[in-house]
C-alpha cells in the first residue's frame, strides 16, 4: 500500500517536471472551437450609450431607428417643441448637463474618451464632460482616457459649445459631424 502511493506520487511528480521542460510538445494543432457574440442595440450594449431620461437637456439626444442599430445622435437645432429657437446663438459658449448617459454593463471597470468636434471651418467646437463633484465640469479630454466608469455605474455626460470664433453664420450646423466614443480597459495617470 505505501509502495503504491510512492509509485503514484513519484508519477506526477515526473509528469510535472515533464510538462515545465515540454516533453510534451507539438508542432501545430487545429482545434474548431464555438464562440458566440450577440451584437445588441446601443442601449443593451456592454457599453450603453442613452439619451438623459427626464431632463431638459435629455430632449437634444435621441436614438436612430432599431434599423440604424439605435445609435445616439445629438441634435442642437430646433428641437425644442412649441419654442421658436432654432439653435445657438453666434459668438457665444453655451454649456448643456446631462444631455446623454454612459453607462458599464460589462464586467470590468473602463476608460472613456470622447473626442471633440468642430464645424464652420474649426470655428464652432464641441466638446463632452462630466460634473466633477464640486460644482464644476471636467471636460473629457480626447485620447487621455481619464473618465473611469465602474461596473454597472452611469456617467452623465454634459456637451459644450463654443461659437465664439465665428462671426458670421451665413448657415446653421446641420450636420457637425461624428464623434468616436472609446472604452478601454486600462487608463493614463488622469482618472478622475
Amino acid at each position: 500500500m505505501n509502495r503504491r502511493q510512492f509509485v503514484l506520487g513519484l508519477g506526477a511528480a515526473a509528469a510535472g517536471g515533464g510538462a515545465a521542460i515540454g516533453t510534451g510538445a507539438f508542432t501545430s494543432v487545429n482545434a474548431d472551437r464555438t464562440a458566440s457574440v450577440a451584437v445588441a442595440e446601443e442601449d443593451e450594449a456592454y457599453l450603453r450609450i442613452v439619451p438623459s431620461p427626464n431632463t431638459a437637456n435629455g430632449a437634444f439626444a435621441t436614438q436612430t431607428s432599431q434599423s440604424d442599430g439605435e445609435q445616439l445622435e445629438l441634435d442642437f437645432n430646433n428641437t425644442i417643441p412649441g419654442q421658436d429657437s432654432v439653435g445657438v446663438g453666434q459668438s457665444s459658449e453655451y454649456e448643456f448637463d446631462d444631455v446623454f448617459r454612459i453607462e458599464n454593463q460589462g464586467t470590468q471597470t473602463v476608460y472613456i474618451n470622447i473626442a471633440d468636434l468642430s464645424a464652420h471651418s474649426g470655428n464652432t467646437q464641441i466638446e463632452f464632460y462630466v460634473p466633477d463633484g464640486s460644482g464644476g465640469r471636467h471636460h473629457i479630454a480626447p485620447g487621455s482616457n481619464d473618465l473611469e466608469i465602474g461596473t454597472g455605474t452611469t456617467e452623465n455626460i454634459g456637451v459644450y459649445i463654443d461659437t465664439a470664433e465665428e462671426s458670421n453664420y451665413s448657415t446653421p450646423i446641420n450636420d457637425a459631424g461624428t464623434t468616436t466614443i472609446t472604452a478601454n480597459a486600462s487608463s493614463d495617470d488622469n482618472v478622475v
